[in-house]
């Protein structure tokens, strides 16, 4: 049996700073929770002549984010609690890209390694609003790996 990718991001992903309420799929709706949820674990992009194959791992953090259905105000605006917030969810895409800069990767097993990780967005997404005061952001992030005999 080959390694439980999922098992081994959540492990990967507690080295974040950002990352302290991590949830598996689903979790209360309340400020600060995140969840981790697999999109896509086995699709191969491309097969190779030596039979090694280049698959795709994506997987989302949705994050529920307290806010302010207020406008911006005319100046200060960096100081709006949203403006605030969307930073420091645009801080895991930070730490992914530094990851993938400083090639420290997760390890897939034996039989797989691991070529990049990165986000595949360059911002948060908001995917909704809970409440008045409770948002849903999305951080979608893909890991591309090699899957051969080696």
């Amino acid at each position: 049996m080959g390694v439980d990718k999922n098992a081994v991001m959540i492990e990967y992903l507690k080295q974040c700073p950002k990352i302290d309420r991590l949830f598996f799929i689903s979790s209360e709706v309340k400020d600060g929770t995140q969840n981790f949820v697999p999109i896509s674990n086995e699709r191969v992009i491309r097969q190779y002549i030596d039979g090694s194959k280049l698959k795709y791992y994506d997987f989302a953090i949705v994050e529920f984010v307290g806010g302010s259905v207020a406008p911006l105000p005319l100046t200060g605006a960096e100081n709006h609690e949203n403006v605030k917030n969307y930073g420091q969810l645009q801080s895991l895409i930070d730490w992914v890209s530094a990851q993938s800069k400083a090639r420290n990767f997760p390890d897939f097993g034996e039989y797989n390694e691991v070529q990049d990780i990165y986000s595949v967005t360059s911002n948060p997404t908001l995917s909704g609003r809970e409440n008045e005061k409770i948002f849903r952001y999305m951080i979608q992030i893909r890991i591309e790996y090699i899957e051969g005999d080696y």
